[in-house]
């Protein structure tokens, strides 16, 4: 289970479990977790469970609230191991489902030729984010909400696997993904592909062997395009013995670049049920998302 770890001047570190959906911080005894500090108000902010992510939010607090060094302004999600600072309190996030998966190892299938009857597949636009807002979409609204929700999450992240383990707690609160996986290029991995987050919704198991479509894998990285299909178990692109066994039946694929010329990685999310069919806003949602993450993702690389 989540926890907070709480360190005070003079005092033991104390480690809170977050089983609310909202844990208040503050001075008043009222606050689920009351730290003794004349620096914080009385309610000065709150840890809120959204899903499968956790948040931090300032309650209005008198001196502000920091998260790895960046004042809170708006929500923000929390990662392992970033730092809450009120005052002279530091309090820690720890969350072990959201540690980077180390062990994961990528199986790739080859599979048939495509079926277009059955799958959408985008060509590269020259610029994603304005292309998906000049559509139509019922979603316009949401997805102007969605590049300044990204682009502040992404402010406080501080380090590469903290900035894609945000990335994919946002692709699990935007699209109905079961499993999210996040590689990136890597020449000495086999395939010249590496994962770097390989998660499921709401468990906190690792997992330890992620089975891919090399077509999915080859459409985004080679061709450059975003992929959807709403029925991989029929779609002969897709219809492997592991598609079969895996029960996968619907399947987004976007790249990470920064250029039409350099795709450094992929955002990839499936699910097995009927219920969670992904549609063509679902593939915008995810294409906007992975442009306005990807020049974080990139910073954050050459950083490493």
């Amino acid at each position: 289970m989540p926890q907070l770890i709480v360190k005070t001047a003079d005092r033991p570190a104390d480690k809170v479990f977050l089983s609310r959906l909202r844990t208040t911080i503050g001075r008043s005894a009222r606050s689920d977790i009351c730290i003794p500090d004349a620096f914080a108000s009385r309610l000065h902010a709150e840890v809120r469970q959204e899903g499968d992510a956790y948040w931090l939010l300032d309650l209005g607090s008198a001196n502000g609230t920091r998260y790895n060094g960046s004042q809170v302004s708006m929500p923000i999600p929390l990662t392992t191991g970033g730092e809450i600072q009120i005052g002279e309190t530091v309090i820690v996030f720890e969350d072990e489902k959201s540690r980077t998966n180390q062990n994961a190892t990528l199986i790739s299938d080859n599979t048939e030729a495509l079926d277009p009857s059955m799958t959408i597949s985008f060509s590269r636009l020259t610029n994603p984010t304005a292309e998906v807002l000049k559509s139509h979409y019922s979603t316009r609204t949401d997805l102007l909400g969605l590049i300044s929700k990204v682009g502040l999450a992404l402010l406080s992240s501080s380090g590469l696997d903290e900035t894609l383990n945000q990335v994919a707690s946002l692709v699990f609160e935007t699209v109905p993904a079961e499993r999210c996986v996040i590689m990136l290029q890597d020449e000495k991995a086999e395939g010249g592909m590496k994962i770097s987050v390989a998660r499921v919704r709401g468990k906190d198991e690792r997992i330890e062997e992620v089975r891919i479509s090399r077509t999915v894998m080859d459409e985004v990285m080679k061709n450059g395009k975003s992929v959807l299909t709403s029925d991989a178990q029929h779609d002969p692109r897709y219809a492997s013995q592991t598609m079969s066994l895996l029960g996968i039946r619907s399947v987004l694929a976007v790249p990470l670049s920064v250029s039409q010329t350099k795709i450094f990685g992929i955002i990839y999310a499936d699910s097995p049920t009927h219920e969670a069919t992904f549609t063509e806003e679902h593939l915008n949602i995810l294409t906007t998302l992975a442009s306005v993450a990807a020049i974080r993702v990139e910073n954050a690389t050459l950083l490493e």
